[in-house]
């Protein structure tokens, strides 16, 4: 009997994976066990503001998707790897935009109106969209999730 397979899925900004990787690595180095990689990340990268980080939403850290996608393919040799960039992902943006037009038209409010983004422009309220609602994150495990499916389906893999 061979190993077990184990699907790991890696999603969203890939900050701080050049300090971690080797770590990953060893924990995922398990006898008995083989472990395939599913990798979606974004080029664009930035920390909330409440840390008072250099990089935000506003000014964040630019990562040459290319070059990006090859650093992590060379260490993790994923079984299916997407970069995007968050900003200008046209399926993110679309479905923020959709939860903007909901939200304003059932008025939505709570007690500090933090999602109550109305009033501001549509490029402001995208920003907030993405920086405190965090559906980059989400839009990120669905896609990472959208890969692992799609390559168990092509090549009938089971994990």
């Amino acid at each position: 009997m061979g190993n077990k397979k184990i699907a790991v899925v890696f999603a969203g900004q890939a900050r701080t994976f050049r300090y971690c990787y080797k770590t990953h690595l060893e924990f995922f180095k398990k006898e008995g066990y083989e472990f395939d990689f599913f990798i979606h990340t974004w080029s664009d990268q930035w920390y909330s503001d409440k840390i008072g980080s250099a990089t935000n939403i506003e000014n964040p850290r630019q990562e040459d998707a290319k070059q990006l996608e090859k650093e992590l393919v060379e260490i993790y040799k994923p079984k299916a790897i997407k970069v995007e960039k968050q900003k200008e992902c046209e399926q993110l943006i679309g479905d923020i935009k959709s939860l903007i037009r909901l939200q304003k038209s059932c008025n939505n409010k709570n007690e500090t109106d933090h999602f109550a983004w109305s009033d501001l422009d549509i490029d402001k309220s995208i920003e907030r969209w993405l920086q405190g609602a965090h559906v980059g994150q989400i839009y990120s495990w669905q896609q990472a999730a959208n890969l692992k499916i799609d390559y168990q389906k092509k090549n009938n893999v089971k994990y």
